[in-house]
């Protein structure tokens, strides 16, 4: 049986007050935030066997001290806790060395958390080996802090190299007659990728209200309220954000150059749905002028077609009636391609 060791006796100290000494020092320990574990010395199954818990391991796990006192601490360990790590410190504490992992433990609701465990002997007066201290801290949080990073630095390096991917197709297919307007045709482009960058990182580069995009493009124009927008809540995963708003700015640039959004009187719709996992954005333009025989030669056709089939794994319907311009995307939303 290990106790926990008494303090010290100054001199001129009172029986009373050394009668005291191990109360204080277990109080003490009860006001850290560190687990603190006192086992048997017998590292070989089925034991070590829990003699003290403080009230920090009782917050940490679940457990009361009453529900672990005489059990291996081996019943907190799980699927998720790694073996190698708890044969290295068996190897390590026989030996009679300190120990120190950080390892997978288990509450007593089943929830995995991460601690980072220290292990060193316990002594007797005549120097024998009496038990075992263990000192575990809870790192969950700062372990999926950690991970959280990694994770956002792989995300901006995939969209930063997928925006640089969709900016060089903008400059191989962007054409113009005058150098200006092909400046300006790949300023506006490359100012949509922009948008959906920010909106992105706003979101820690997860996804993508659908409505924040045709917002964000609209709002480059003036339209008077000519522009109309329905449907749901719709989140986009962050592979598809910077391919969509590309392909909004083609559509509506397009409508303030040809469409209806280039007539007094014209009208747009753009409305969207969820239909067995396929996002389906409708395009209605109304009032504006007729369609030309020819289509005209400014518009971004082969930048919609490329984006919806090669940037979204997707496809686009565009039909030119004498009402206006009519067109249906439908993009799969657990599938994106991501090729320039």
């Amino acid at each position: 049986m290990v106790h926990l060791p008494d303090p010290s006796q100054p001199a001129g100290r009172s029986p009373e007050k050394l009668r005291a000494g191990p109360t204080l020092l277990r109080e003490l320990i009860d006001m850290i935030d560190d687990a603190v574990i006192v086992t048997s010395a017998d590292l070989s199954a089925p034991g070590p066997y829990i003699e003290y818990v403080n009230a920090a391991f009782e917050r940490m796990t679940g457990y009361s001290s009453d529900e672990v006192i005489g059990r291996s601490p081996r019943f907190l360990q799980g699927a998720g806790t790694n073996r190698a790590e708890l044969d290295r410190m068996h190897r390590e504490l026989s030996l009679g060395a300190r120990f120190a992992a950080e390892i997978v433990n288990y509450r007593k609701d089943g929830t995995p958390f991460v601690i980072e465990w220290r292990v060193k002997a316990l002594h007797d007066e005549d120097g024998g080996l009496a038990g075992w201290l263990s000192v575990q801290r809870d790192i969950t949080s700062e372990r999926r802090a950690i991970e959280e990073q990694r994770r956002l630095a792989r995300e901006v390096d995939h969209r930063a190299k997928n925006a640089l991917a969709l900016v060089q197709g903008i400059v191989r297919l962007t054409r113009a007659e005058q150098p200006q307007q092909y400046a300006e045709a790949v300023q506006g482009r490359v100012d949509a990728l922009a948008t959906a960058h920010a909106l992105l990182s706003e979101t820690s580069w997860r996804a993508v209200a659908l409505k924040r995009l045709v917002d964000a493009e609209l709002a480059r124009i003036e339209h008077d309220g000519k522009a109309c927008i329905d449907g749901p809540d719709v989140e986009l995963p962050p592979g598809l954000v910077q391919p969509v708003a590309l392909l909004l700015h083609e559509m509506v640039s397009n409508a303030v150059k040809h469409g209806a959004l280039s007539a007094s009187d014209g009208q747009l719709l753009v409305d969207w749905a969820v239909d067995n996992s396929e996002l389906v954005l409708g395009w209605k333009e109304r009032g504006g002028p007729s369609p030309p025989a020819e289509r005209p030669r400014g518009f971004g056709l082969p930048m919609i077609k490329a984006i919806a089939s090669r940037q979204l794994g997707g496809k686009i319907v565009l039909d030119w009636s004498a009402d206006g311009l009519s067109a249906e995307l439908r993009v799969p939303l657990r599938r994106t391609r991501n090729t320039a």
